[in-house]
């Protein structure tokens, strides 16, 4: 697979993630809602699996693709600590789903966190990009946390 294709692969692995997560986020409002058994934590949790897939493809594609500057360290770093909040996230929904509510909450904010500081290196690295194309990565990676 060219690296190209690996870091388009990873945004679109990451969108569809996103996609799932907000529809379990929006379950688990009106099944509140109704006093519901909480399914859509589970969506929550499958769907920053797929952003955190996506994160590491994005972080591997830009490694493959990166001529070694600063700029281009931070993204990929930023990329990796993305994912990792990620996964932090999934933890986070799979306690809220077994019921543990509060530290769930507690690890969901962790996780968030985390991305937040992974977006913010990414959309740094960009800025510090001589490439062409260095204002719309860092739009992008500002778009993909607080989109």
């Amino acid at each position: 697979m060219s690296d190209r294709l690996i870091l388009i692969t990873g945004a679109w692995t990451q969108v569809v993630g996103t996609v799932i997560a907000a529809i379990g986020e929006t379950m688990i409002i009106q099944e509140e809602r109704l006093e519901l058994e909480p399914l859509g934590f589970r969506l929550v949790s499958i769907g920053n699996g797929f952003e955190a897939t996506g994160n590491s493809l994005q972080g591997v594609g830009a490694e493959k693709l990166s001529d070694g500057s600063i700029g281009e360290t931070y993204r990929v770093a930023g990329d990796w600590i993305q994912a990792s909040g990620n996964v932090t996230n999934v933890f986070a929904a799979e306690l809220q789903f077994y019921g543990k509510e509060v530290e769930g909450l507690n690890l969901d904010i962790v996780g968030d966190t985390v991305q937040s500081v992974g977006a913010g290196l990414e959309a740094y690295g960009a800025t510090l990009s001589t490439r062409p194309y260095s204002d719309l990565l860092a739009a992008i990676a500002l778009t993909k946390q607080y989109g």
